[in-house]
């Protein structure tokens, strides 16, 4: 896996105001059209509006107040959970990630991570030592970022990128159409997208948490992309873990009792994720998979509604 340097990164980015050609001077990037500025912040360049309502441009300054990490729990309370095993299981990222890896690994293509987090090491065990080359880029300033930009405006040029990378982001945007029609945009031509979308999860990034998606409705966002490969990540197991911690977390107002709830739970009942391996193959629990991927390529026409309807793969059951 390759990381850009400063001066190669240039040949993706536009400016976010007026789409120019963004050019390196000094410590900070401009635009050669309209000379605004953009400055660097950790080790990255933010490329943002000032007018964006939820992330201007100006909140991402060094050392600045806002910018400090979050307050951490008290120290026995993260020693706890760190013994207590994960509520959710994952089914296909293992693979999924090896397949992206001989299908696009060793080709000189550029694949954007789109809300990388910091998945950057995670990536290159399935690209060691390839010549494809990943951008990262994110809204989260503790984000192991080159690029921090809004989903919602991605500032990269049209059509540069052989790929994107998405996984658990589209249900933190405001308009998940609007950022799914954004990285076609940056997508070339027979281009692919991978994606995972929770559907049935709890609310787990607080205010920044808004939409879920089934297995149609996944599907329907990618609606301009032909399917390769589309699936579940985690199934109703995953999904009853889910459910049961955070019934437990309901219970207590103090946010304490609330948190070791949750982790007690968690440590009761974590083995009823491990049902998903059973039903991992068996289309109606896609109607409660946890969490549903899609692999796909950038088409020429979109797929219908009446496609999407009759590649329903779950139960039959329907309303009377």
């Amino acid at each position: 896996m390759r990381r850009p340097d400063e001066s190669e990164i240039l040949k993706y980015l536009h400016c976010p105001y007026c789409k120019g050609v963004v050019e390196k001077q000094e410590s900070e990037l401009a635009c050669s059209i309209c000379n605004r500025s953009f400055h660097s912040f950790h080790d990255g360049f933010v490329m943002l509006r000032e007018e964006n309502e939820l992330f201007p441009a100006s909140a991402y300054i060094e050392n600045a107040p806002n910018n400090k990490k979050r307050l951490r729990k008290p120290r026995i309370f993260a020693k706890v959970k760190s013994l207590v095993p994960s509520r959710s299981v994952n089914l296909a990222r293992k693979r999924m990630f090896a397949r992206l890896a001989i299908d696009h690994g060793e080709q000189n293509r550029t694949i954007l991570v789109v809300g990388c987090g910091n998945q950057a090491e995670q990536l290159n065990k399935y690209f060691p030592g390839s010549s494809t080359t990943f951008i990262f880029c994110d809204i989260d300033k503790r984000a192991d970022a080159k690029i921090f930009c809004d989903a919602h405006e991605l500032s990269f040029k049209d059509g540069i990128f052989d790929g994107v990378i998405s996984t658990a982001v589209l249900e933190h945007v405001l308009y998940p159409d609007h950022v799914i029609a954004e990285i076609n945009r940056v997508i070339k031509p027979g281009g692919f997208i991978y994606s995972e979308i929770p559907f049935l999860q709890s609310v787990h990034e607080g205010a920044y948490d808004f939409t879920r998606f089934t297995m149609s409705g996944h599907r329907r966002l990618c609606e301009k992309f032909d399917e390769i490969e589309a699936g579940m990540i985690a199934g109703p197991g995953t999904a009853l873990v889910w459910s049961i911690t955070d019934f437990s977390r309901a219970l207590f107002s103090n946010a304490r009792f609330s948190s070791f709830a949750a982790l007690l739970s968690r440590t009761l009942f974590f083995w009823l994720k491990y049902f998903d391996y059973l039903c991992k193959d068996n289309p109606i629990a896609l109607d409660a998979a946890s969490c549903t991927y899609f692999y796909g390529k950038k088409a020429v026409k979109r797929t219908s509604g009446k496609e999407i309807i009759e590649q329903y793969k779950g139960n039959v059951f329907r309303h009377a």
